[in-house]
C-alpha cells in the first residue's frame, strides 16, 4: 500500500492551535498530532505541540527510519496512497418514478437487492502501523505513535508521558489495535444498520416507483374512457350540423338559383334594349313572361333551422356531474343524521339500562325490607297469642267468685 517514495524536510516544532481546528496526517480534515514528552528526560525546551504536516508528509515523517548524523535535514519517506475510491451506485431522480418502463424495471431487478453484499473494507498494511524508524522528541526522547481514545485522536508520547497520561485518565491505544478497533466498529455499524437502511429506502423507491406506475396506468386508463366518451359527443353533435347543414345548403341552392335566373334576366333586357326597337319589340312578350313567372314563384322568407338546438352534450354531463355532487353532499349529511340517530340510540339504550339497574336494586331492597316488615309481625303476633291465654283464664275464675259471692 506504500508505493512512492516523497522527501521532506523536518520542520521544526511549534506551537499549535487547539484540538480541532487542523487536521490529521490521515486525511484533509483530521485533529493536529500531539508530542508529549517527559520534563524529567527532556534536555530541550518544555513540552509543545507539534503542528500537523501535509497529510503524505506528516503520515511518512512518522513511518520513516531515524535520520542519519549526516542527513538531519532530509529523509527518504513512503507516503501512503490515497484512499481507495469505491463505486457508488447511481440511483433514479424523481423524474423517473413517473416512467412505467423504470417501474417494471426496478420491479425485475429488485431480487438482486434482497442480499446486498456486505461492505469489506482493506486491511491496513503491516508495515505502516509498525514503522521502521523511531520518532525523537525535542528532547531526544524516542516517541511511540498511540491513539488517545479519551480525546480521540492520534498523539506522539514518550514512555513516562504515556504512564503519566494514563494515571490522569487518558486511553492510550497503539495505533494498530486503535485501527482494527475502529475499523470493525464502524464496518459492523456499515453492514448492520446502514446497509440495512439501504436495503429499506431501495424496497421504498421500487415501491414508489411501481406505485408511481400504477397511477401513470390509471391516469392512462380514464383518459382512454375521457376520449371514447368526447368522441362520441362529438360524433352526435356532428351528425346534427351535418342534418342542419344539409337543410341549409337545399334552401340556399333554391335561393341561389332564383338569384342566378333574376340575373339572366336581367342581362337579356340590357342587351335586347341595346339592340335596337326591332329586336326589343320582338323579345318583349317572352321578357315581360319570364319577369312576371320570376315575380311570382315563392321562396322561403324565413330560416327554419335554429342554430341554439344542437344536442349539448357537454351541458348534459355537467348537469349530470352537479347533480351527483348535489346528492353525494345530501347523502353526506343523511350519514351525518343518520349516525347522529345510532348515537343517541345508543346513549338512551345505556341510561335505559342504568336506570332498570337502578330502579331493579331500589326494588330488591324495598322487597328484602318488606320480607323483614312481614317476619317481624309474624313473630309478634305468635307472641301476643301465646301471651293472651293466661289473662283471659283469670278473667274467668275472678268473673265466677264475683257471681258467686253476689247469689250468697
Amino acid at each position: 500500500m506504500l508505493g512512492c517514495g516523497v522527501t521532506v524536510a523536518m520542520p521544526p516544532p511549534v506551537l499549535a492551535p487547539p484540538p480541532g481546528t487542523q487536521f490529521g496526517p490521515y486525511s484533509q480534515s483530521g485533529t493536529p498530532t500531539k508530542a508529549y514528552t517527559s520534563p524529567r528526560s527532556a534536555q530541550g525546551p518544555p513540552p509543545t505541540l507539534l503542528m500537523s504536516q501535509p497529510p503524505a508528509a506528516a503520515y511518512a515523517a512518522a513511518m520513516a527510519a531515524p535520520p542519519q548524523p549526516q542527513q538531519q535535514q532530509q529523509q527518504q519517506l513512503l507516503a501512503p496512497p490515497p484512499p481507495t475510491q469505491y463505486m457508488q451506485p447511481n440511483y433514479a431522480g424523481a423524474s423517473a418514478l413517473l416512467d412505467p418502463m423504470h417501474a417494471l424495471s426496478l420491479q425485475s431487478g429488485a431480487a438482486a437487492h434482497q442480499h446486498p453484499q456486505l461492505l469489506q473494507l482493506p486491511p491496513v498494511p503491516h508495515s505502516a502501523l509498525q514503522p521502521n524508524g523511531v520518532m525523537l522528541g525535542p528532547g531526544g526522547q524516542p516517541l511511540s505513535l498511540l491513539y488517545d481514545d479519551t480525546t480521540q485522536e492520534v498523539v506522539y508520547a514518550d514512555d513516562v508521558m504515556a504512564r503519566e497520561l494514563g494515571k490522569q485518565g487518558h486511553a492510550l491505544l497503539p495505533l494498530g489495535d486503535a485501527y482494527r478497533g475502529k475499523l470493525a466498529a464502524l464496518q459492523a455499524a456499515v453492514n448492520g444498520q446502514l446497509l440495512a437502511k439501504r436495503e429499506a429506502l431501495l424496497q421504498q423507491h421500487a415501491r414508489l416507483a411501481a406505485r408511481a406506475g400504477e397511477v401513470a396506468a390509471a391516469r392512462a386508463g380514464l383518459e382512454r374512457e375521457v376520449t371514447a366518451l368526447a368522441e362520441d359527443m362529438l360524433g352526435k353533435v356532428r351528425s346534427a350540423e351535418s342534418l342542419k347543414q344539409a337543410l341549409l345548403g337545399r334552401d340556399q341552392a333554391e335561393v341561389d338559383g332564383q338569384l342566378d335566373a333574376i340575373g339572366r334576366l336581367l342581362g337579356e333586357v340590357v342587351a335586347a334594349s341595346a339592340a335596337g326597337p326591332v329586336d326589343f319589340l320582338n323579345a318583349y312578350r317572352r321578357m315581360a313572361d319570364t319577369c312576371d313567372r320570376l315575380v311570382a314563384r315563392p321562396f322561403k322568407s324565413e330560416v327554419d333551422v335554429a342554430a341554439d338546438d344542437l344536442p349539448a352534450e357537454a351541458g348534459v354531463y355537467r348537469q349530470l356531474a352537479e347533480a351527483h355532487g348535489a346528492l353525494a353532499k345530501l347523502l353526506a349529511v343523511k350519514d351525518q343524521m343518520i349516525s347522529h340517530l345510532l348515537q343517541e340510540r345508543d346513549a338512551m339504550q345505556e341510561e335505559l339500562s342504568q336506570v332498570v339497574e337502578r330502579y331493579g336494586s331500589e326494588l330488591a331492597a324495598l322487597e328484602a325490607q318488606a320480607d323483614g316488615y312481614y317476619r317481624r309481625l309474624q313473630a309478634l303476633g305468635a307472641a301476643g297469642v301465646e301471651g293472651g291465654e293466661g289473662p283471659t283464664a283469670g278473667a274467668d275464675g275472678g268473673s265466677s267468685r264475683r257471681g258467686a259471692t253476689q247469689g250468697g
